[in-house]
């Protein structure tokens, strides 16, 4: 049967704090641990369907039968809403406590949790679908092993299977696999068997790769029959597989394993680079970096599109772009807005990309080709060295500091835009050799 994991309780009100939540608040806690494993029931939050009360802590705690796994699915949603959740939210964790590996903080209208599949205990073997509740908010229990499939998945590694597997997988099916890595690195999929009902478009039974975790992320291939796809590697850390069966004819299915690593260098003498999406808008709150490296003795050249929110000081969503392996190099200029930029060259054979959004506005971003070449000239060879905007000197500031070339020639470019006009700047320069150059900058 089924046992009713809430509504908690309403054990106190107060007063809605504008501070971000804690859990540390006292006397304002709610929630149940079932004494004993329950293989089904729901949960909702507190005074639900009407608003939920200011000020509460709920915590549930759920545990299945041994061997299986606990899957959630959600009915209804609607928290309110913050950029990172801060204030009102809903967490996942995969365990028994909350110290457990943290699967998702939920908050909004339409950040709905995707169906999850916690492994209890992590060693379990099955995962099982979760059938629709009538009760809003609810979370339910399955116990059906012929149902098997799906899942959330944050392991560096690991193998998934059609379900049934190794029998033929069954009718109407329709299973989605998420994997998450750490940020920077990539999945990678390698099918070790593969047999589905195919013809020439997939059109019955078949398996859907993504590079993202929704159903519109960018695809890689969609596929069916006897034969085993390629190995498939994420554009980013994450990767979406979805299964599909028809009411018709049942093949043995498939079995992958999976793999996740640190992206390798980009080595390559020509190639395209994109922001997440591209050309989708980007999405918020993200880093991402890119090295590339050439023959030595060939220089890095950089040309591309860039739609990127824009700021005069290029502070919030931003291309920077180094010369050389890593952040650590010179910077050979921080790009954002739509205008696109001169190409950039670097003076060696390494460059280095860093991608980064804020949490607010997302564009398109950026669409970048680089090529190697061997060629010289003062205005591609030269390293920036020193890039000003703002109120830097002047009538008691600062004065700023001197700037050396490192060889005999220098390059100095003023750009305006079409809205404030200031007084400009006046510099003086002069020769200096290369020991006085030495000296001053000590």
């Amino acid at each position: 049967g089924e046992a009713a994991l809430g509504p908690p309780g309403v054990l106190a009100e107060g007063a809605r704090p504008r501070q971000p939540s804690t859990p540390s608040s006292p006397g304002r806690f709610c929630g149940n641990k079932l004494p004993e494993p329950i293989d089904n029931g729901h949960i909702q939050s507190p005074n639900y369907p009407d608003d939920y009360r200011p000020s509460k802590v709920c915590v549930w705690k759920i545990t299945v039968s041994e061997g299986f796994h606990v899957g959630l699915t959600f009915q209804s949603f609607e928290i309110e809403r913050h950029d990172s959740c801060a204030y009102d939210y809903l967490e996942i964790r995969d365990g028994s406590s909350e110290a457990s590996s943290l699967i998702g903080r939920y908050c909004g209208y339409d950040n709905v949790p995707p169906p999850q599949c916690l492994p209890v205990p992590p060693s379990a073997s099955q995962c099982f679908p979760v059938p629709p509740s009538t009760r809003a908010g609810s979370v339910t229990r399955a116990s059906r092993p012929a149902a098997a499939c799906g899942g959330f998945l944050t392991k560096l590694n690991g193998s998934i299977t059609s379900p049934g597997w190794p029998k033929e997988y069954p009718p109407n099916k329709n299973c989605i696999w998420q994997l998450v890595a750490p940020t920077q690195y990539r999945i990678s999929l390698q099918f070790d068997f593969f047999e589905t009902e195919g013809n020439d478009v997939c059109k019955y039974d078949f398996v859907e790769v993504r590079s993202g975790l929704t159903a519109d992320s960018k695809l890689h291939g969609k596929f069916c029959g006897a034969e085993k796809p390629d190995v498939i590697t994420s554009q980013y850390n994450n990767m979406r597989i979805e299964f599909k069966s028809d009411n018709t004819v049942s093949k043995k299915g498939f079995k992958a394993h999976f793999f996740s690593g640190r992206a390798p260098p980009v080595t390559s003498t020509s190639g395209t680079i994109t922001s997440p999406n591209w050309p989708d808008k980007y999405p918020s709150k993200k880093e991402c970096t890119w090295a590339i490296s050439t023959t030595a003795g060939h220089r890095v050249k950089l040309v591309g599109a860039l739609d990127i929110e824009a700021q005069q000081e290029c502070t919030y969503d931003h291309l920077e772009v180094y010369n050389g392996k890593d952040a650590k190099a010179p910077v050979l200029g921080r790009f954002c807005g739509a205008k696109e930029p001169e190409p950039i060259v670097s003076s060696g054979n390494k460059m280095f990309l860093k991608f980064v959004s804020d949490n607010s506005v997302q564009k398109k971003g950026f669409e970048a080709t680089h090529s190697t070449g061997t060629g010289r000239g003062v205005g591609e060879a030269s390293l920036v060295l020193g890039r000003f905007g703002g109120c830097r000197a002047g009538p008691g500031g600062p004065p700023n500091p001197p700037i050396y070339s490192a060889g005999d020639s220098v390059m100095i470019r003023f750009h305006s835009d079409d809205t404030i006009n200031k007084k400009g700047f006046h510099l003086r320069y002069t020769s200096t050799k290369f020991q006085d150059t030495l000296h001053t900058r000590k």
